[in-house]
């Protein structure tokens, strides 16, 4: 699965530590990042994956305070 395909092995692996973070699972981000830097993916890649995934984390829950109209949030 995490071999090149449709979608290179490089973008598997920033894909999955994006979603790591999205999902918030400590264990999954530690993994992912420690397999990026034996498959050479830079730093610099990585952090930016993670602020960009952070980024969707937090939108995910703000949304729902912060002006959505109640029939697209469900909150009263």
């Amino acid at each position: 699965m995490m071999k090149d395909g449709a979608i290179p092995a490089r973008m598997k692996r920033l894909i999955a530590i994006a979603s790591a973070v999205a999902v918030g699972c400590d264990f999954c981000v530690d993994h992912h990042v420690k397999l990026a830097y034996q498959e050479g993916i830079s730093r610099k890649e990585i952090v930016e994956v993670i602020l960009v995934a952070s980024l969707v984390r937090f939108g995910s829950g703000v949304r729902y305070v912060l002006g959505e109209s109640d029939e697209n949030t469900g909150v009263r």
